[in-house]
C-alpha cells in the first residue's frame, strides 16, 4: 500500500493549518473592524432622519458589500498561502521557525489584511453620510480598526508559533523519537493563558461597578478595586505554593492544577449574580494565575541554562504579554458590543482550550517532568531550611532593597495603575471600552518587542544591577508624567 512520504505529510498539514491561521486572523480582523464600521454607519444614518425600514436596508447593503470586498482577497490569499507552503517552505518539520514560516506567511496575510480594511474604510467614506460630528466619530473607529490590525498581527505570529509547536511535537511522535524538551514550547501555552485570563482585563472595574452594593461600609471606589485586589492576593499567596510545589513534584502538576482552577474561575464569574461573588470569581482566577505563571517560568529555567536562561525567560515573557495585549483588546472590544458577562465565558472556553494544547503538544516536557521512583529513592534527601536561614534571607539588604526599591513599587504600577486607575480613569473621562483596551496594550507591546531584544544585552552584562536601576528611573518617570500631563496624554506616556 503505497503511503505518503513524511515531509509531504508534514507539509501537507502545515498547508492546511496556514490556512486555518488566515481565515482565524482574517476573521478576527474584519468582524472588528465590520462591527465597528457598521455602528458608526447605523448612528449616521438614524441622525439624518431615515425610516427604520430603509436603514436596515441600507446596513444589509452595505454588509454584503463588505463581504463581497473580502472575498475575493480571502481567495486570493489561501492560494498565494498554499504556493508559498509547497514551493518556500523547508520540507523537514526540524526546520520549522517564525523565520522560515512564520515571516513568509505574514508576508502574504498581513497584507491581504491591511488592504481588505483599507476597503472597509473607503467603500464607508462613500457611502455615509458627510458631517462635522460623523469625521470625529470616523477618527475614533479608525484608531479601534488599527487597534484591531495590531493585534491580529500579534495573533497571526502567536498562532503561527503555535502550529509549528503542535506539528512538530506529532511529528515526534509520529516518528516515536526521543528529543530534547523545548523550551520555547511553552510560549504558546502562555499566550492561550493569558489571552484568556485578560479578555477581562480592560473592565473588571467597571463589570464590579455594574454589580455594586455596598459592602463592610467601604466607600464605593474602594469596593470597585476589591475584584483585582482579591486576585492578586490570591496571586501572592500560590506563587510561594507554586514554587515548594513545582520543586518537589514538576512543573505540570501547578500548572495543570492552575489552568483547570481558572477556566472554572471565570465560568464562576460569568455566573456571578452579587459583588461578593465576582470577588470571590476574581480571588479564584488569582490563585490559578499564581500557580500557573510560577510553574512556566519553572519549566523554562529548568529547561534552560546560565546562558540561555534570560532569553528563554524573555521569549517565555514575550509570550506572556502578546497574549495580554491580545486579550485586552479583543475583549475590550467584545464588551462595547456583547456585553461584560458573555465575555467571562469565552475567557473560560479558551482557558480550557489551554488543557487540550498542554496534553498533546507538550506530553514529553510532561512524562519527562513526573517524578520517577527510582531516581527518587536514589537521590539524595535535599538539605532542610530552618526559620533562620528564612530570617537571614529576607534581612539581606539586597533582597530588602529588590522587595521595597523595586518589586512592590513594580506591583504597585501595574495592579494599581494598569489594572485599575487606568480603565475606571479613562472611562470617567468618556473614552470607550476599545479606546480602554487600544491605550493598556501599549504596555504590553514594550514588553514583547524590547524583552526580547534586551535579553541579549542582559545576558552578556556581567552585572545585572544596571538593568534594574534603569527600570526603576523608567517606572518612575511614568508617574511623574501625571504631572507634566493629563488626561489621555498622561495616560499613554505611562
Amino acid at each position: 500500500m503505497h503511503t505518503s512520504p513524511p515531509s509531504t505529510l508534514a507539509k501537507t498539514r502545515l498547508a492546511g493549518g496556514a490556512l486555518l491561521l488566515l481565515l482565524i486572523s482574517f476573521a478576527f480582523s474584519s468582524a472588528f473592524a465590520l462591527m465597528a464600521l457598521t455602528q458608526l454607519y447605523t448612528e449616521l444614518l438614524l441622525d439624518s432622519g431615515l425610516s427604520t425600514t430603509l436603514i436596515q436596508s441600507e446596513i444589509d447593503a452595505f454588509s454584503r458589500q463588505q463581504l463581497w470586498l473580502a472575498l475575493p482577497i480571502v481567495l486570493g490569499a489561501g492560494l498565494l498561502l498554499l504556493a508559498v507552503t509547497a514551493w518556500r517552505i523547508p520540507s523537514t518539520p526540524a526546520q520549522w521557525s517564525l523565520r522560515s514560516v512564520g515571516w513568509p506567511l505574514f508576508a502574504i496575510c498581513g497584507p491581504a489584511q491591511l488592504l481588505a480594511l483599507g476597503l472597509y474604510v473607503v467603500n464607508f467614506i462613500e457611502h455615509a453620510p458627510s458631517s462635522g460630528a460623523s469625521h470625529a466619530a470616523l477618527l475614533d473607529t479608525l484608531l479601534e480598526i488599527g487597534t484591531t490590525l495590531l493585534v491580529a498581527i500579534l495573533l497571526f505570529f502567536e498562532l503561527v508559533i503555535l502550529l509549528l509547536k503542535v506539528l512538530q511535537a506529532g511529528n515526534r511522535q509520529d516518528a516515536r523519537t526521543a528529543t530534547p524538551v523545548d523550551p520555547a514550547s511553552m510560549r504558546p501555552a502562555v499566550f492561550l493563558f493569558l489571552f484568556g485570563v485578560d479578555l477581562s482585563a480592560a473592565f473588571v472595574p467597571l463589570h464590579m461597578a455594574d454589580l455594586y452594593q455596598p459592602l463592610l461600609g467601604l466607600p464605593k471606589d474602594m469596593v470597585m478595586g476589591l475584584p483585582i485586589s482579591a486576585m492578586f492576593l490570591s496571586v501572592s499567596i500560590t506563587i510561594v505554593v507554586s514554587g515548594i510545589w513545582l520543586d518537589r513534584r514538576g512543573w505540570h502538576e501547578p500548572f495543570l492544577t492552575g489552568v483547570a482552577l481558572v477556566a472554572v474561575a471565570k465560568l464562576y464569574a460569568w455566573l456571578a449574580p452579587s459583588a461578593v461573588h465576582f470577588i470571590a470569581a476574581m480571588g479564584m482566577v488569582g490563585l490559578g494565575y499564581g500557580l500557573t505563571l510560577m510553574a512556566s517560568q519553572g519549566f523554562v529555567i529548568v529547561q534552560t541554562d546560565d546562558k540561555s536562561k534570560a532569553r528563554g525567560l524573555a521569549y517565555l515573557f514575550a509570550g506572556i504579554y502578546a497574549g495580554s495585549i491580545c486579550g485586552t483588546a479583543a475583549g475590550a472590544m467584545l464588551a462595547e458590543r456583547i456585553g461584560y458577562r458573555p465575555v467571562f465565558l469565552l475567557s473560560a472556553i479558551i482557558v480550557f482550550l489551554l488543557l487540550l494544547y498542554t496534553l498533546t503538544a507538550m506530553r514529553g516536557a510532561i512524562r519527562q517532568s513526573k517524578p520517577r521512583r527510582d531516581t527518587a529513592s536514589a537521590a539524595p534527601l535535599p538539605t532542610s531550611v530552618s526559620a533562620r536561614d528564612y530570617w537571614n534571607f529576607l534581612r539581606n539588604r539586597h533582597v530588602l532593597g529588590l522587595i521595597f526599591l523595586s518589586s512592590l513599587p513594580s506591583a504597585i504600577a501595574v495592579i494599581g495603575f494598569l489594572n485599575f486607575f487606568g480603565p475606571v480613569y479613562l472611562d470617567r473621562l468618556g473614552y470607550s471600552e476599545s479606546t480602554i483596551g487600544a491605550v493598556l496594550i501599549l504596555y504590553g507591546l514594550c514588553m514583547v518587542y524590547l524583552g526580547p531584544l534586551l535579553s541579549h544585552y542582559i545576558d552578556r552584562a556581567s552585572s545585572k544591577r544596571v538593568f534594574v536601576i534603569i527600570g526603576c528611573l523608567l517606572g518612575g518617570c511614568a508617574f511623574l508624567s501625571f504631572y507634566f500631563f493629563t488626561g489621555f496624554v498622561a495616560s499613554v506616556i505611562a
